[in-house]
C-alpha cells in the first residue's frame, strides 16, 4: 500500500494532551490528520475527570473561603456562608466546558478531523470506529495510540496510600525496582 492510498497520514486514537498535540503538530506540518475520541467530550482524562476538574474544584473552594477570592486564607471565616456543592460544581463545569471548546477549536482551526466512537484495529493501518451512527473503516500511514492510562492494581499497598487495593498516590517503578506506594505526604 503506498502512502497516498491511506485516508490519513496520521490517525490519533485519543484526544487527551498527547493525541491532541500530536494531531495539531502533524497538521501544521501539512499532514492529513484525524483524531478518534470515544468520550462525549475531547481532552481525555486530563479534561474530563482528572487534572482540570480537580484543580478547578480546589481553586473554587479556595476562592469561596477567601475574601472575594483575593484574601488571606488563614483568616477566620466563621461568619461567612459556606460554598454549596452546586456552586462549586457549576464553576468546574464552566471551566471544563471552556477548555473543551478550546481543544475542539484548535483541532478545527488546524483541519484535524474529529471522529466520535471507539476505535479498534483491523490491521496495522486500518481501524474500525464504532459509534452510535454505526461503524466506519479508516486507514492511516501512522496510527498513534494515545488512550491514556488507568490505575494499576497492586498487592504491595496497604491502606496507607492506596484506596481499595488500587493505587491512590504515586507509584514509583522502573526496570530495576518493583512498584510501590509512595508514603502519604503527612508521614514524610
Amino acid at each position: 500500500m503506498s502512502i497516498k492510498s491511506f485516508d490519513f497520514d496520521l490517525l490519533c486514537i485519543g484526544s487527551g494532551p498527547a493525541g491532541q498535540r500530536a494531531a495539531v503538530q502533524a497538521a501544521k506540518l501539512g499532514k492529513r490528520v484525524a483524531v478518534v475520541e470515544k468520550r462525549r467530550i475531547v481532552g481525555g482524562v486530563c479534561l474530563n475527570t482528572g487534572t482540570i476538574p480537580s484543580k478547578t474544584f480546589r481553586e473554587a473552594v479556595l476562592s469561596c473561603v477567601t475574601q472575594n477570592g483575593h484574601g488571606d486564607s488563614s483568616q477566620d471565616y466563621r461568619g461567612r456562608s459556606r460554598p454549596t456543592a452546586e456552586r462549586l460544581l457549576s464553576r468546574v463545569e464552566g471551566v471544563v466546558r471552556r477548555e473543551t471548546e478550546v481543544v475542539e477549536d484548535q483541532l478545527w482551526r488546524n483541519d484535524v478531523a474529529l471522529m466520535r466512537g471507539e476505535a479498534s484495529f483491523k490491521d496495522p493501518h486500518t481501524i474500525v470506529v464504532v459509534s452510535e451512527e454505526g461503524s466506519r473503516l479508516m486507514t492511516a500511514a501512522n496510527i498513534l495510540i494515545a488512550v491514556g492510562t488507568v490505575p494499576a492494581p497492586t498487592t504491595s499497598c496497604t491502606s496507607h496510600g492506596c484506596l481499595g487495593g488500587w493505587l491512590w498516590s504515586v507509584v514509583e517503578s522502573s526496570a530495576l525496582s518493583t512498584p510501590r506506594c509512595s508514603r502519604p505526604w503527612s508521614s514524610r
